[in-house]
């Protein structure tokens, strides 16, 4: 059925291992690994509703500050309209659980976050783009853990509960220029300035179409050291692997005597801050990311302070916003039947996977104005376009609203002017979609009274 097409996140131009959000506990299934050493893990899907995302950081006593990061979207939880407020305010709660345990399965430590949220409507569609966030920060000793998340919805009792996944804490070496893992945060232009830094928290991802700001906790040095990387794509297959970038040098900014520190002051985001106290020194640097596609990759990051550690840190580059039939190729490549050519048509849905997907992104590469990122403008209008029409154009005939005849004008040229309903006693309901640029009007007829638009003609009145 077309109306499935939504739900089937197939993934159009990356394979993502699925994230599935239960109405209740699930079952804990086999302990999942995320290398404290490397920072590669499985990686969810682009649509995460519940996501956590460790970060090390070595201390001087021996022991790892372990920071678990956490984003939540809003339509986890179910909102209610505040009545003590004297705006139309709607509030949610909940509570998040953090636990480590070891090898034994003796508890090391937990944490229990008591959060609150407002939002000024409850509708799902506005509550599915924000999200609450937050960290809990755990000091141990190296060692194998398990990590166990769970959060709860007060008002319904809805529940979240993680698979058993181990955490490996390494020890970083004294001798070793590198003291923590990588930590990706929105870029700045002048990091020697900044006052705190905003960590992405998208589960090990960057942000599609942007470049990325990196920190790395070093071994104290007065002398900037030299950093160059190489970014390798990691096919959606898993089998192929590209490198899209090689030998990078980029301009690191030294932060001696300091390392990250959460702020406990910031809501609704992480933010972290430079704690100057520390025998260990920080450095950020640029990853050039924004002209890469959706994918996964792997960064090998050279450090020299003048001797040389590599740091192989895995991550996903991520549209979050991207539009919904972007999620399905099929789904997409038929939307194009209005704007491409009968041969071009024909050439998109022929071949296997790989070759439709390259077929599909030259398609659009010639129609997309030159840009410093990989954001195709023209595209993500067009596929908005057709989650729009796909939802409000469906009939009772037609559950594609994409292949009735307002969702064709509408993908076409986009939402109207103005539209003039008229409903003539006797007569059919009408619609007239009036356009000022181009100047066009567009009549739809109803004569079976059940929203079965048809475009009976166009003129340039």
């Amino acid at each position: 059925m077309t109306s499935n097409i939504f739900s089937r996140v197939t993934g159009l131009l990356f394979a993502l291992t699925s994230f599935v959000l239960p109405g209740s506990a699930q079952e804990m299934e086999q302990p999942r690994e995320r290398g404290g050493e490397t920072g590669q893990f499985r990686e969810r899907s682009g649509v995460d509703i519940v996501s956590f995302e460790p970060h090390m950081f070595t201390d001087e006593t021996g022991q790892v500050r372990v920071d678990i990061l956490y984003r939540i979207r809003y339509d986890f939880f179910v909102f209610t309209r505040d009545a003590a407020s004297t705006t139309p305010w709607y509030r949610a709660y909940g509570d998040v659980l953090i636990e480590l345990t070891d090898s034994t399965e003796t508890g090391v430590s937990r944490k229990v976050h008591s959060i609150g949220m407002k939002a000024a409507n409850n509708e799902n569609q506005q509550l599915r783009g924000e999200y609450y966030q937050g960290a809990a920060s755990f000091i141990v000793h190296p060692g194998r853990f398990t990590t166990f998340y769970r959060v709860e919805d007060k008002e319904s009792k809805r529940e979240f509960v993680s698979k058993k996944e181990i955490l490996r804490v390494l020890p970083f070496p004294n001798k070793s220029v590198v003291q923590s893992t990588v930590s990706f945060v929105e870029p700045v232009e002048n990091p020697g300035l900044a006052r705190s830094f905003t960590a992405l928290n998208f589960n090990n991802a960057t942000i599609f179409s942007k470049n990325t700001g990196a920190f790395i906790t070093v071994s104290n040095t007065e002398v900037t050291p030299t950093v160059r990387y190489s970014l390798t794509q990691i096919l959606p297959e898993g089998k192929e692997r590209v490198v899209v970038q090689k030998d990078t040098t980029v301009a690191a900014t030294l932060f001696p005597n300091s390392i990250l520190a959460l702020d406990p002051t910031s809501s609704n985001t992480v933010e972290y801050f430079l704690d100057t106290t520390k025998a260990t020194a920080s450095i950020y640097f640029p990853l050039a990311t924004a002209r890469l596609k959706q994918g996964r990759y792997i960064a090998q990051i050279h450090i020299s302070a003048p001797e040389t550690s590599t740091v192989s840190h895995e991550f996903s580059i991520r549209w979050n916003d991207m539009p919904l039939s972007l999620f399905d190729l099929d789904f997409a490549i038929s939307a194009m039947r209005y704007i491409a050519t009968d041969d071009e048509f024909e050439e998109l849905q022929s071949g296997n996977r790989t070759k439709r997907i390259k077929t599909f992104e030259a398609f659009w590469e010639k129609r997309a104005p030159s840009s410093a990122t990989a954001y195709n403008q023209v595209m993500a209008e067009y596929y908005r376009r057709v989650d729009y029409a796909f939802i409000n154009f469906r009939t009772l005939k037609e559950d594609n609203g994409v292949l009735t005849d307002r969702g064709r004008i509408y993908i076409l040229n986009g939402k109207p002017s103005n539209i003039e309903r008229v409903f003539a006693p006797g007569g059919p309901p009408t619609e007239i979609w009036k356009y000022a640029s181009p100047k066009k009007r567009y009549i739809f007829e109803d004569p079976s009274r059940q929203g079965n638009y048809k475009l009976i003609s166009t003129d340039t009145k």
